[in-house]
């Protein structure tokens, strides 16, 4: 048996692995790729520390006590 394919990257001081059984390495490979990216795009957008997330932003610029989240967002918290 072919051991998985595995891509590890670190997301918010978080380890994460990947692994996929039975795709081929390079399609594998591509799938690793749009997942890290897609992971640190949500990283950069919800970052409470980075000064430049709009989560950030959103809850320590707001001028009341609530927050109007995005749709992404919603669907992250459902």
């Amino acid at each position: 048996m072919q051991a998985p394919f595995r891509h590890t990257f670190n997301a918010m001081t978080t380890h994460c692995e990947l692994q996929f059984h039975g795709l081929p390495a390079r399609d594998a490979q591509v799938l690793s790729r749009c997942i890290q990216t897609r992971v640190d795009r949500l990283v950069a957008q919800y970052n409470f520390h980075d000064p430049r997330s709009w989560l950030n932003r959103e809850v320590n610029g707001r001028r009341n006590n609530r927050v109007q989240l995005d749709s992404e967002l919603q669907t992250v918290l459902a």
